[in-house]
This record gives structure tokens, C-alpha cells and sequence, in this order.
């Protein structure tokens, strides 16, 4: 059964879930939050900030309960978007909720309050790429520093993050990453340069047995979009590549029951090595990928609807090298001509749609050939999980660091907008709790310092708690990535709007 609650109670009633968090949500974030987090099992080393710890508290009052599921809401946002930054975002939901309380409760009208949030939520992302803007320029040539220190801010491990710094440097901007669970002690990274692609074959026989992959030296590659039915020239591209003594790779839309019979029988024999598979990506996206892969190859790419062409040899190209997965297939090609690099560059540029950008950038690193697959490692499966979530929060970011920049760390740029913007009136007491997240980082040091002492003049220098002063942001490892802080305070701010603007809740009974 559904309760609806209606009103002058709803307000109170979230306000009542959100007080009830945040003092934990203050002691999580902050520099007591690494003990807090190993106060609990070993699990929670999967936790930072206030990821995964909020999920154990539970109040009596069912619709204050509502109010502690949208604090919740927070962290999920956060954390699947961005990575890592959920504490910030906590922090500063918190902060603005309160404060907005205060004027509604003085009698300013819901409205005003709500465009305010969002007015100064836009302002703060226009300040943030200001300030990431004015720090790229004086960091040119120290983006391994940028990407260790974005890690180690979010990992808080010196090895890890210059596992994953120095990845990121050798994949560059679009090459694709992989996260895997590892069985050994010690994480490490494989590169496999080259175009790979996901696909699957049309037999697991074509992997010998035993065997998790194939590989092929200098093999022939046939590309095409059309269904493979034609015994006869197929014997013809068999006996081609036999006389060679080269394998043969088939990417082909489908393949007939006696074409695949007569592969197998080949390959029993041992007559040569080969394997046949689907074509990468789906749809309207399939012409564009055997294309690249055409291109990659030298084949010359036949398509379904001309079927007057045969299937002869000279439709062959060829690499120095393949290796074939039951899921995936990586090829080791000569360089991609550099104006298809900058046709599908143009293409990212125009693309406004994030799905449709996120498959053409993952199609850009692929053609330049750089990806790694990261085999997380540790001395127990708990352990593997907790690095398993590290590197995952930690890539995000670094991510997001590489696409729009990066800036100290310390949340002082919280601060920084806070004290430069000069409207009046309610913005002012809004833009208090932009403070917020920066003067939780500094709570312990204000009681010997004054406020002054810990704000660094300089945009290159933050305060690093680990230092316990103002520290070069390079050198102290304290970085944060700018999509992190971006998504962090706008899912902050929604959620402000959201509980403040509140007139009705809908709940089970």
C-alpha cells in the first residue's frame, strides 16, 4: 500500500533523514575518514568517503528514511558517473540544504531559493573550467605527475598510482582500458597494441584444445559483410593461403553449414590454421568498423548488396600478427593513414549525443592501436575486490582528468568561488556553503591556524593533509579531476533542489 504525505510535513520530514547523516557524512570526509573506513571489516576498504558506508543505517521514521535514500542517491550518481567525489557531493548537498532551510524558514519563497542553487551551481562549473584551464597551461609536459596525483588522491597508494599513471601515458586520451579480477598476488597491466575488437567465433574448435587463444603470424584476412555459402570460392581462398603457408582470419556476416564444415575438416587435418568470426559493433555502426578494419588491413571490403563480386584472393589483405579470444580478436597493424584519424575526430567534434561521442572516441583509440587490460591482483579475493574498486574509481578519473583537466586538490577551489563571487543578498548566504567541503579538510588544523594561513595564493598549490601545509600540488600527489569536482557539485545542487522544492512523498506502507 502507498502513503502519501503532504504539505508543511514534507520538508521537515526529509530535513530530519539529512540531519540524521550528517554528522557521519562530516566524519567520513575529511581526515579521519581512512580510520573510520578500517574500523569496519576488511570489506569496507572497498569504501571511500561515504561510498557503501551509508548503507547501514536505518531510522524509525519511515519518511525521514526517504530523505536518507536521497543523500544515497548522491553517492550512486557520483559514483557512477564520475568515479570517485561522492564525499564532496555529500558534503555539499548537505550544506546547501541547510542553508536553503534557513531562508525558506525567513520566509524567502521556495522558488527563489531553487534558482539561486542552480544559478550558482552553473557559475562554480564556468569557474571550475576557468581554473582547470589556467593550470593546463602551466603543467604542459608533467601529465604523468596530473594522472599520478588524481589516483593517489583517490586510491591513496603510491603503487597503484604509478601503475595506473603510467598506463594511461602509454594509451593516451582514447585508448581503451580494461579492469579485470587477477588471481595473483600483484596487479599488473598487458598491453595489446594494436586494433582489437570484440567479437565471437562461429566455433570454439577454431581455438585449439586447451588452448585460450589463438595466434596467428602473418596471416591473410578476409573482410566482408556478406554471408559465407560458396564452397567453391572458399576452396579457392584455402588453396591461395595454403600455397602460402599462411593462416587465414574470415570476418564474415555469417557462414553456411557446409562452408563451416569444410574449414573444420581443414583444420582437423591440420592443413592450415584459421578462424572465422562476426563482424565488430552492431547496426549502423557494423559498416563503419569494417570499414576501419578493411582500411587496418588492406583487405578490400565486400559488401552484402554486390553480389556479382566474388570472393577471390585479391580481396585479401594481411597483418604481421593476430590474436584470437573466443570473445575478442586483437590485430597488430601498419598506421593508420592520418586522415581517416582526423575524419573521425571531426566526427567526435559534431557528435552531441554522449553515448554516440563515448563509441566514436572508443573507435578513434582503437584505430590508433593503443589498450591495456588491467589484471588486478592481491593476497585475498577481499583484498582483490578493494583495489579492484580503487583502480576502477581511480581510471574514472584519471578519465576525466585526460578529457577536461585537472586542478589542486583540497577542495580549495570550493573555497576560492565562494570568497570571489560578489552578488548580494541570498546568494551570499548560499555560496556559504560552498565552503564547506575545504574547511572540512582543514576542521583540525583552524584550531591552530588561522583561516588565512591555509589558502594557498598560488593556482598551482593546494593544502595537503598528508604534508600538513600548503604543498606544490605536483609534488604533494593531492590532485582532483576536474569531471569529479564538476559532477560532484552538480548532483549536489540537484538534490538540494530536489528535497527543498519536496511537496508530497509517495512510500510503501
Amino acid at each position: 500500500m502507498k502513503k502519501i504525505t503532504l504539505g508543511q510535513d514534507t520538508l521537515p520530514s526529509l530535513l530530519r533523514g539529512v540531519q540524521f547523516l550528517e554528522p557521519l557524512i562530516s566524519m567520513l570526509y575529511g581526515p579521519d575518514k581512512q580510520q573510520v573506513a578500517n574500523c569496519r571489516n576488511n570489506k569496507t576498504a572497498v569504501a571511500t568517503y561515504s561510498t557503501g558506508l551509508l548503507d547501514d543505517f536505518l531510522v524509525n521514521d519511515p519518511v525521514a528514511d526517504v530523505g536518507i535514500q536521497l543523500i544515497r542517491n548522491v553517492v550512486n550518481e557520483v559514483r557512477n558517473t564520475a568515479g570517485s567525489g561522492a564525499g564532496i557531493a555529500c558534503i555539499l548537498a548537505v550544506a546547501l540544504i541547510r542553508e536553503g532551510n534557513k531562508l525558506i524558514t525567513a520566509g524567502v519563497p521556495n522558488r527563489t531559493v531553487i534558482d539561486s542553487i542552480d544559478r550558482i551551481s552553473k557559475n562554480f562549473t564556468k569557474f571550475l573550467l576557468a581554473r582547470a584551464e589556467a593550470v593546463s597551461a602551466l603543467t604542459i609536459g608533467k601529465e604523468r605527475e596530473l594522472y599520478k596525483g588524481v589516483a593517489t588522491t583517490v586510491m591513496g597508494d603510491d603503487k597503484l598510482s604509478d601503475l595506473l599513471s603510467d598506463m594511461f601515458v602509454h594509451v593516451g586520451e582514447y585508448g581503451n582500458v580494461e579492469l579485470r579480477r587477477g588471481e595473483a598476488f600483484k596487479t599488473r597491466v598487458e598491453y595489446n597494441d594494436g586494433f582489437s575488437f570484440k567479437t565471437s567465433l562461429y566455433s570454439y574448435k577454431f581455438i585449439p584444445f586447451g588452448d585460450k587463444t589463438l595466434e596467428l603470424d602473418n596471416p591473410c584476412v578476409l573482410v566482408t559483410a556478406r554471408r559465407l555459402e560458396n564452397l567453391q570460392e572458399m576452396i579457392d581462398l584455402l588453396v591461395h593461403c595454403n600455397k602460402q603457408n599462411r593462416p587465414l582470419i574470415l570476418v564474415c556476416e555469417g557462414i553456411g553449414k557446409d562452408v563451416l564444415e569444410l574449414l573444420l575438416h581443414n583444420i582437423n587435418r591440420g592443413a592450415i590454421k584459421l578462424a572465422a568470426m562476426r563482424p565488430p559493433s552492431y547496426a549502423a555502426d557494423r559498416h563503419e568498423a569494417l570499414t576501419d578494419l578493411a582500411l587496418l588491413t588492406g583487405a578490400k571490403l565486400v559488401p552484402a548488396e554486390e553480389t556479382g563480386i566474388k570472393l577471390t584472393p585479391e580481396c585479401l589483405g594481411a597483418v604481421p600478427r593476430a590474436v584470437i579470444a573466443v570473445d575478442k580478436c586483437s590485430l597488430t597493424c601498419a598506421a593508420v593513414p592520418e586522415q581517416h584519424l582526423k575524419h573521425v575526430q571531426t566526427l567526435i567534434d559534431m557528435e552531441d549525443r554522449p553515448i554516440q561521442k563515448k563509441q566514436l572516441k572508443e573507435r578513434l583509440g582503437n584505430l590508433k592501436g593503443k589498450s591495456a587490460i588491467v589484471h588486478v591482483g592481491g593476497d585475498s579475493e577481499i583484498v582483490r575486490d578493494a583495489n579492484y574498486f580503487k583502480l576502477e574509481g581511480a581510471a574514472h578519473s584519471i578519465r576525466g582528468a585526460m578529457n577536461e583537466g585537472a586542478i589542486p586538490g583540497g577542495c580549495q577551489v570550493f573555497y576560492d568561488y565562494a570568497m570571489q563571487e560578489t552578488d548580494p543578498g541570498i546568494l551570499r548566504s548560499l555560496l556559504g556553503a560552498f565552503r564547506t567541503p575545504f574547511l572540512q579538510v582543514i576542521v583540525r588544523r583552524l584550531a591552530e591556524h588561522p583561516l588565512v594561513d591555509l589558502v594557498s595564493k598560488d593556482i598551482l598549490a593546494g593544502y595537503s593533509h598528508a604534508d600538513d601545509g600548503i604543498k606544490p600540488m605536483l609534488e604533494s600527489g593531492v590532485v582532483d579531476s576536474v569531471k569529479v569536482l564538476r559532477i560532484a557539485s552538480q548532483t549536489a545542487a540537484s538534490m538540494a533542489r530536489t528535497i527543498l522544492s519536496a511537496g508530497a512523498i509517495v512510500r510503501e506502507q
